[in-house]
């Protein structure tokens, strides 16, 4: 799915967060928007989802203009938003609209592709912070979405997971090559996950600069070549 954002603005009360960023994803592309707290990376990303409609400007996908939820796309918050009195198999079947036993050979199917086969009877509170993130991620992809938005999906996460995760997300694009937008304040973490990164900066934010990172992914996290761009990305955030 290409995804087209064109001088898009948001103001709330008379403060702009967001002012005129345009933008363009490519279909299974991963696309960063990385800067600073405060730059309105996740309301831009609201805007794109559908979840917010009170923007200027215009999102458009596949060509067509949208203005309210994209049925095509799929959603990742910060924290993983299970409900708590269903199980893990619930939670990630929860919405479709197919026959209970059909949900749930679908739902059971994305429960192993995130790696967590034998806990689809558990409960949320059964479940450490990375487990947790694994079921909204299954959740997110059990509707086959064209587009998957990610909003800092685990910077809730210690060091281990959060590398643990950022490599089933790979896993999960190689084999369905979802075009796929993330909302990052992690250098490190753009830099090894995406194709391409747009630096926002300021307040209200504004499209500042965009990075084509040419090396193939799976990525070294330590390479030259990764360094080299994370320099750059530094000195352009003026860290």
């Amino acid at each position: 799915m290409s995804l087209m954002v064109k001088n898009v603005t948001r103001r709330f009360n008379g403060n702009t967060a967001v002012k005129n960023i345009s933008f363009q994803t490519y279909k299974g592309e991963i696309v960063g928007l990385l800067g600073t707290s405060g730059c309105g990376k996740s309301t831009l990303l609201r805007a794109i989802s559908g979840l917010d409609e009170g923007y200027e400007g215009e999102v458009s996908l596949n060509g067509n203009a949208v203005r309210n939820v994209n049925t095509n796309a799929s959603f990742i918050f910060q924290e993983p938003r299970l409900m708590p009195w269903l199980t893990v198999k619930d939670n990630v079947s929860f919405g479709l609209s197919e026959k209970k036993q059909e949900k749930g050979l679908k739902a059971e199917r994305y429960i192993e592709l995130v790696g967590l086969k034998g806990y689809e009877n558990y409960y949320p509170l059964e479940l450490s912070g990375g487990m947790a993130q694994r079921v909204a991620i299954a959740r997110a992809l059990v509707t086959s979405p064209e587009l998957l938005l990610l909003d800092e999906p685990f910077s809730a996460l210690d060091a281990f997971t959060k590398m643990q995760l950022q490599d089933l997300l790979l896993k999960i694009w190689s084999e369905y090559r979802s075009t796929m937008v993330l909302v990052t304040h992690d250098i490190d973490e753009a830099l090894y996950l995406c194709d391409r990164i747009i630096i926002l900066t300021g307040q209200p934010g504004v499209f500042k600069q965009e990075f084509v990172i040419e090396e193939p992914k799976p990525r070294r996290r330590g390479s030259q070549q990764v360094a080299a761009y994370k320099e750059r990305i530094l000195k352009c955030l003026e860290l």
